[in-house]
């Protein structure tokens, strides 16, 4: 009984992802968490046995890391008919949004992708009333999201803070995409829609404009407090040598944070400061002190859509002297309410949602007979994907696209990571991962 997980922001999403994947072992379910364009193109290729693919979203278009930019959709259908089985969460989640339906049009481009799935799992009642207007039918369970669930998991333990204060920068400016590129595909690749035309490079212009007063944020703060770390973390998708020439180098105190999971910079740092970023939610799981930056100068543009829901769960400020007396003072959040606030978007229950979506494709396997006593050959996969990199190697064969998101899996990291959750779940099971290539992991309880 074959997962694999889709995995596309490794820092925001791989220690729910693993947590995910210990809960389906116990289970006995065989796990892969893999980037999608390896996945899908390995079992095309029959080189993977069929099983159940959880998507990281339901978009339909272009992948541009398969080969010759298949279309996701005639991919799917094609695995469909080998026998493979799909479900999907949307790691973007729409949270911040305003307008659910808005972000739904750029994040769900092919609604016929549903059609495709066993179960699509929503965040929350928000997500779930939209979708299930459009896509009727009993593939859409309310579940959560294992996110939130890592979150709840380590806000039980008690953490030491650092003399740090981290700047979340979730603007990607410098990122894979141009300008360009960008504001192309925010069109859906059409040119005549001039009023969102309008409104994208509006969006553009405001989060160029939030570059800066970050970037000038940070350089005040490191002066301002110079026996304390001031982090900047950028987006993921952003390059990291573009943020270290616009950040300079005059204050050693000053510096980026690109390596650790977003819940343990927080869960390290005095305080968060951010604008319209999901951090704000994971402040407020993690019991961490958060600050929403606002300029009063900011325009109120139709564009900036993110920033209104993160800055009620906040303290906010609109002046760099503002965030410089909430430190001194050490002022915290008021937190009445703020669930309640939350439950509107979030689907928070006792239940884990990890536990829901396992046991919906425990339904799945137990309803199709076809994907039982179905097992890879590790090692024969492993031993091809080995010969397979060496003959790259000796034909100085280097890798065409460099994607910040989806570092290499280097196993050191993943193992501190299952130790971290094995023992928030007082698990004693042993756990070895498997590097099958750069992209692809398997999991298994070593018995």
């Amino acid at each position: 009984m074959n997962i694999y997980i889709e995995l596309e922001v490794y820092n925001r999403e791989i220690e729910s992802k693993i947590l995910l994947a210990i809960n389906s072992l116990k289970k006995g379910l065989k796990v892969f968490i893999g980037q999608r364009s390896v996945i899908h193109e390995m079992a095309l290729a029959g080189n993977l046995v069929p099983g159940i693919i959880h998507m990281k979203d339901v978009y339909g278009g272009f992948d541009v890391y398969t080969k010759n930019r298949r279309e996701i959709i005639n991919i799917i259908k094609n695995l469909k008919k080998k026998n493979f089985f799909f479900t999907a969460q949307d790691e973007e989640l729409g949270i911040m949004s305003e307008n659910f339906r808005e972000f739904s049009k750029l994040r769900f481009n092919n609604l016929s992708v549903f059609k495709n799935l066993i179960y699509y799992f929503c965040v929350g009642s928000r997500d779930f009333k939209y979708l299930n207007s459009k896509c009727k039918g009993n593939t859409l369970v309310k579940s959560g999201t294992p996110r939130f669930d890592i979150l709840r998991l380590k806000s039980k333990n008690n953490y030491k803070k650092k003399s740090q204060i981290a700047i979340i920068c979730n603007f990607n400016i410098f990122g894979q995409n141009n300008l360009s590129d960008r504001i192309f595909d925010s069109l859906n690749h059409k040119e005549s829609n001039f009023l969102k035309e309008k409104t994208i490079y509006q969006k553009e212009k405001m989060q160029i404009e939030k570059v800066y007063e970050f970037i000038q944020l940070a350089r005040f703060l490191a002066i301002s407090f110079p026996k304390k770390k001031i982090l900047v973390r950028p987006h993921p998708k952003d390059n990291f040598e573009n943020w270290k020439k616009i950040l300079g180098r005059k204050n050693k105190n000053l510096l980026l944070d690109f390596k650790t999971s977003l819940s343990e910079t927080i869960l390290d740092s005095e305080y968060i400061i951010q604008n319209g970023c999901t951090s704000s939610i994971e402040s407020f799981f993690l019991n961490s002190k958060c600050i929403s930056y606002h300029p009063n100068k900011w325009p109120d543009i139709r564009g900036d859509i993110h920033g209104k829901f993160a800055n009620k769960l906040c303290i906010n400020a609109n002046t760099k002297k503002d965030v410089k007396e909430i430190i001194k003072k050490r002022l915290n959040t008021k937190k009445k309410n703020l669930l309640n606030h939350l439950e509107k978007r979030i689907y928070l229950n006792n239940k884990n949602a990890y536990e829901i979506i396992i046991n919906s494709w425990n339904k799945i396997f137990d309803n199709n007979e076809i994907l039982l006593n179905k097992e890879n050959n590790v090692n024969k996969i492993l031993l091809f994907n080995n010969i397979k990199s060496l003959i790259k190697k000796i034909l100085l064969i280097k890798e065409t696209h460099k994607d910040n998101t989806f570092p290499k899996f280097e196993k050191k990291h993943l193992y501190q990571i299952i130790s971290k959750i094995k023992n928030d779940l007082n698990l004693k099971d042993e756990i070895r991962i498997k590097k099958l290539n750069n992209k692809l992991i398997y999991l298994e309880i070593v018995k």
